[in-house]
């Protein structure tokens, strides 16, 4: 049985405490199928299984709070631990460039990481914290962001019930090329970004 069986069987069974830790957890970084089950969670409000009140305010409150945690430890956290998820993020090289982009797209970065570019969520609270982000102004552009992902996936969830393992899937490689786009736009402006003139002492 895969992880999303594994997930999705517990949904049924359990219901909305299930739901509630997936969320938590996946917007702390750990590979848990949030998507997914956002748009079961769908599915099952369309069925009347579940209440859409309490799904939308639950799965929110889940996101955001994962999404916190991960901003605590990037703004906080010990040295040791950074230096830990910076070895798993791919040296600290890497992650020292995730803060400069953090630092860069401010607040717009992390509206769009919450439900356009989820995959990269968890970075952008970590290299948040690590940029010093405003607190408040992280809470206000997350709460908008998760507010909205929960929102368009739940709907879409209630709207094609019968198919959500085919829109996930299809979601999901959608998610994909936005973050690939990305990607290759930052990484083009810093290659294709014109040499500095050479200051004097660099002359003589």
């Amino acid at each position: 049985m895969t992880l999303n069986e594994y997930v999705l069987q517990g949904l049924v069974q359990y219901g909305l405490p299930v739901l509630f830790a997936t969320i938590l957890f996946a917007s702390t970084g750990v590979p848990l199928p949030a998507t997914l089950l956002l748009l079961t969670a769908g599915s099952f409000v369309d069925q009347g299984t579940f209440n859409m009140g309490w799904v939308v305010g639950l799965t929110t409150s889940a996101a955001v709070l994962g999404d916190h945690v991960g901003y605590g430890i990037g703004r906080w956290g010990s040295g040791r631990l950074l230096a830990t998820i910076s070895r798993w993020g791919g040296g600290a090289q890497k992650i020292a460039q995730a803060e400069q982009v953090a630092r860069r797209w401010g607040g717009l970065g992390i509206f769009l990481s919450r439900w356009l570019m989820t995959p990269i969520g968890p970075v952008i609270n970590l290299t948040s914290g690590m940029a010093r982000y405003p607190l408040p102004a992280f809470f206000c552009f997350d709460l908008v962001g998760e507010i909205v992902w929960v929102m368009l996936y739940v709907t879409m969830g209630r709207l094609f019930s019968d198919q959500v393992q085919t829109l996930s899937a299809a979601l999901g490689n959608f998610t994909w090329v936005i973050v690939g786009m990305l990607l290759m736009v930052v990484l083009g402006r810093y290659l294709i970004r014109p040499a500095q003139p050479a200051t004097v002492s660099e002359r003589v």
